[in-house]
């Protein structure tokens, strides 16, 4: 055998040794152990928690398999573009651009690195199933990454490129959880597909891993701890988040993380009017002051602020509702809210204020206004009707916030938790979640003029 073999055949068996030499990056415990899986288990699914490092390793893994295993072909993929090309293929290409072996060759390109022809490791985003299909080469590698938001579509075609890979064959699968038990990811844990063994017992086709940041040490127990006081052992968020683990849907949370997921997942809804903006306002607490534009059902920014007064937040309100023109501004006119709704009318701006104690228009079903207007929000979660962008704190406290039934007036109604009771459990305020009640759940839009900024001119319409 002769030493380029020998060498080969090393980093084939110890991944660690080719990652210090070729690529000269250090794996911390955490990572080796991705890594060995890998290497000894044709199928591995990983479910790990936030900022550990999970797409810096999915890269090394990629460049171990793609020289290693000559010819091959490495295929990647991600939920979004913007994962695949943004986090993914960046830090493939970083990790081979420290290649510190001459001879080894290849061409980097935005999509692809090519090694020769017939030899190569390719990215792409798809939706269509046919599109995945039609990689074949000696030895194949999938790599899905943030694997919760792939389609089962991909999943099949995926099935189909590694089928009858004449060599080695291996696949990824790695994501944070979901906030809910939704998705082919996580129908491969929870139904986890079986083969027969030679001896005819049924094992699990996948090798798991479960990896905490608890045990990282690229998070730190603080930063732990802070999610867990913040939330709570019980909350979607943290076991998702922090301990890397598939939450089961409460009985009692009003908005399911499934949903939350889909409409993260979603690109958009069609844009139809109106126009809104919400704004939910702290002070000098520990709270935040949100604000946020909506078109339709979509999210269009979420801007948050700590510790401003209310001239600085009417000011800013000013500046989204010109930039997005918008048809109505719903504010939390509870506490110093009142003060911005006060001052955003006397500058003209179509502004409704909002007592979120107010009575429900169903008091038959709602204890009060902010139960109802959660409850409807809930509902555009369920029907589909709504696209958030993928912003931790809002969707920890979309999955956060509970309700409980009541007696009142006669009726049986629904009530949700108080922010007094989130508080006394040690959670954060839902600031973020408020304020996209205020945005997307509207009564009547308020008869008032607002004003544009054109062209250093300022018009009032009356025609809303």
């Amino acid at each position: 055998m002769n030493d380029q073999a020998e060498a080969l055949q090393a980093y084939q068996q110890y991944p660690d040794i080719f990652y210090q030499d070729v690529l000269r990056a250090e794996l911390d415990p955490f990572q080796a152990q991705i890594v060995s899986t890998v290497r000894d288990h044709p199928r591995v699914h990983i479910q790990t928690a936030n900022a550990i490092g999970k797409t810096f390793t999915l890269a090394q893994i990629a460049l171990w398999f793609l020289f290693c295993y000559p010819p091959s072909t490495v295929v990647c993929t991600a939920s979004t573009g913007r994962q695949l090309y943004g986090q993914l293929w960046t830090e493939i290409s970083k990790a081979y651009m420290h290649v510190s072996i001459p001879g080894l060759g290849g061409e980097l390109q935005k999509t692809q690195l090519i090694i020769e022809p017939g030899w190569q490791m390719v990215a792409f985003s798809t939706s269509e199933e046919a599109n995945f299909e039609g990689w074949h080469n000696e030895n194949i590698m999938v790599i899905f990454d943030e694997a919760k938001g792939i389609e089962p579509d991909i999943y099949r075609g995926a099935e189909r490129v590694l089928r009858g890979t004449p060599g080695v064959a291996r696949w990824v699968v790695a994501s944070t959880p979901p906030l809910g038990p939704i998705g082919e990811f996580v129908r491969l844990k929870n139904s986890p597909p079986q083969i027969r063994t030679a001896n005819g017992d049924f094992e699990n086709r996948w090798k798991y891993l479960q990896l905490s940041a608890w045990d990282s040490p690229r998070v730190s127990d603080a930063e732990c701890q802070a999610t867990l006081d913040d939330y709570g052992e019980e909350s979607p968020f943290y076991q998702s988040m922090i301990m890397g683990q598939i939450p089961m849907a409460g009985e009692d949370n009003l908005i399911d993380g499934a949903w939350v997921e889909e409409a993260i997942a979603r690109d958009s809804v069609p844009r139809v009017s109106p126009r809104t903006i919400g704004v939910d306002v702290a002070r000098f607490g520990d709270d935040e002051t949100v604000i946020i534009a909506c078109e339709g059902g979509n999210v269009l920014c979420i801007e948050p602020y700590h510790k401003q007064d209310t001239v600085f937040v009417t000011e800013k309100t000013k500046g989204m509702a010109i930039r997005y023109r918008a048809d109505v501004i719903r504010v939390d006119a509870t506490g110093v809210g009142g003060g911005v709704v006060d001052m955003l009318h006397a500058a003209g701006f179509p502004v409704d204020g909002v007592d979120a104690a107010s009575s429900p228009d169903d008091p038959s079903k709602y204890y009060d206004r902010v139960t109802e207007d959660w409850a409807k929000l809930a509902e555009m979660f369920k029907e589909g009707s709504i696209s958030i962008p993928d912003d931790a704190l809002l969707k920890a406290q979309l999955v956060s916030r509970r309700f409980e039934y009541r007696i009142k007036g006669g009726e049986t109604v629904m009530k949700l938790e108080s922010k007094k009771d989130m508080k006394g459990k040690g959670m954060r305020s839902p600031d973020r979640a408020d304020a996209l009640v205020l945005a997307l759940v509207l009564g009547s839009p308020p008869q008032r003029s607002r004003i544009l900024a054109t062209g250093g001119t300022r018009e009032t319409y009356n025609d809303f």
